[in-house]
């Protein structure tokens, strides 16, 4: 697997290619707040989506490049 972070515009022309040349993408989300009051989860607890942002995006993808694009790091 390749790992790439996307923060120059080049980065991000590659990413593209690969959503267009795949019809398949793998990706998940990468939260931060509080967590939610009640859950159930004691060890791992879930975040409470109405109060968290979305930090950033990550994306895999067949040939084994894999882009992480994060949207409100500094």
């Amino acid at each position: 697997m390749k790992l790439h972070l996307v923060t120059t515009v080049d980065k991000y022309d590659k990413l593209m290619r690969d959503f267009s040349s795949f019809a398949h993408v793998g990706f998940d989300t990468e939260v931060v707040g509080p967590v939610k009051r009640y859950s159930q989860a004691k060890d791992n607890p879930f975040v409470n989506v109405h109060l968290s942002s979305l930090q950033g995006l990550s994306y895999g993808f067949p040939n084994g490049n894999a882009y992480y694009l994060p949207i409100r790091h500094r």
